[in-house]
């Protein structure tokens, strides 16, 4: 009996010592970078990580820091979080460390979507795939739970929740015209990832993020107005050849304005301001193809006007009902133009969208007594400036999304 009580306090002891280990975060190892793989610079990549966070009671608050090449979308239990990192250099990295409010006791999971075009053109070089991430949970006297990327995470690919614009393209290039089903992609499998720590990137330095993380918001689309129509779609895979500029498609097609929006073969929605984030759409019927395209501008008749340098346009095939579309590519529009041959009902298609903005307070104010056009030249710059700032200042959010030596000097 003493043998019994003795061997049951020395496993007790144990169990205490191995606790507190645990909850001060193991062995200690840094977080590694994994991927599905040991091929890391094919074109157009993406892979899905998940792990599932065991959470004691008493746990204060929890910490994430993610980053990823080129592009990520993290969930913790189902639920959006971001979508980062700050753009990463060959051998200066960036991550994010974004705080988890809603979280229960027991068991967590946190599940991040990685993709990487890799298309070294257009200004983008070539960039290796990876992920690397960290969940930090802190309880009373400064005791803390981690969990670092390793072979002990899970990963999956899913090529039906995967598309690309193969028989279209947008502009020059098929890079960032891409787009993810939600809905097929929670039918992935997992396994084991690569670690590809150490002779990947070589020498380079981590750093938290230098700025502010951005306004994240899930939100429903509520446009000012509709205006809808009918028309023939010029069908691509008989009248083009692969490669075909979506927006082609469009001027090329009869579309006409309708009073009638009951079952209409295309919707204009204007939403009354510029929207910059990331389209999530769900569908409530099938379809063989569906567009759509993104602008800034309508012609004196209240058509779309496609004829930007750099235009902005999605095609998503075979859908089926329940699919949920979204681009990891951001968007920005005021007016969105959905076209799909057959006709639709706009109450069909469930219309969200990632709201992204910098966090910063409303500009001070500023007036010119009795100069209304030099106050309203001022209102425009002013949220041209607040449309502007993402990560960094940009040229522009719809065009090339990125920061010129001028737009560092604003």
């Amino acid at each position: 009996m003493k043998k019994i009580l003795l061997a049951g306090v020395i496993l007790g002891l144990f169990g205490c010592v191995w606790l507190v280990i645990y909850l001060r975060g193991g062995d200690g190892q840094k977080p590694k970078w994994i991927w599905y793989s040991d091929e890391l610079t094919k074109e157009n990549d993406y892979a899905i990580f998940k792990k599932k966070i065991w959470i004691l009671p008493g746990a204060k608050k929890i910490k994430i820091k993610l980053t990823g090449n080129s592009l990520y979308q993290a969930y913790w239990n189902g639920e959006y979080v971001y979508s980062g990192p700050v753009p990463n250099r060959k051998n200066l990295i960036f991550y994010d460390e974004i705080g988890i409010d809603k979280f229960k006791i027991g068991l967590n999971e946190l599940k991040v979507l990685v993709y990487n075009p890799s298309v070294p053109e257009n200004n983008h070089p070539m960039i290796k795939s990876g992920f690397w991430g960290e969940v930090k949970i802190t309880y009373p006297l400064s005791w803390h739970q981690k969990y670092e990327t390793d072979r002990s995470w899970k990963v999956g690919r899913n090529d039906e929740g995967f598309g690309m614009n193969q028989r279209f393209r947008v502009h020059d290039s098929l890079a960032f015209q891409q787009w993810f089903n939600l809905a097929k992609l929670k039918q992935t499998g997992f396994s084991s990832p690569t670690v590809i720590d150490g002779y990947v990137f070589g020498d380079y330095k981590m750093l938290k993020r230098p700025i502010p993380l951005l306004n994240q918001q899930l939100i429903k689309l509520k446009p000012k107005s509709i205006k809808c129509g009918r028309g023939r779609l010029i069908d691509m895979d008989d009248d083009y050849k692969k490669g075909t500029d979506v927006t082609e498609v469009i001027k090329q097609s009869r579309l006409k304005f309708t009073k009638d929006c009951g079952r209409a073969d295309f919707y204009l929605l204007d939403m009354g301001k510029m929207m910059i984030g990331y389209p999530r759409f769900k569908f409530g019927f099938n379809t063989h193809k569906l567009f759509l395209v993104y602008g800034e501008n309508t012609d004196k008749d209240g058509y779309l006007i496609v004829d930007y340098p750099i235009k902005q346009a999605d095609a998503v095939f075979d859908v089926v009902k329940g699919d949920v579309f979204e681009s990891m590519n951001r968007r920005a529009f005021r007016y969105l133009l959905i076209v799909n041959q057959g006709g639709f009902s706009l109450d069909q298609l469930s219309l969200d969208f990632i709201q992204v903005s910098y966090p910063v307070n409303d500009f001070s104010g500023f007036e010119i007594l009795n100069n209304k056009r030099l106050n309203k030249v001022y209102q425009v710059a002013k949220l041209t400036l607040k449309n502007a700032m993402q990560d960094v200042y940009e040229d522009c959010p719809q065009r090339e999304k990125t920061q010129f030596l001028g737009d560092a000097l604003v």
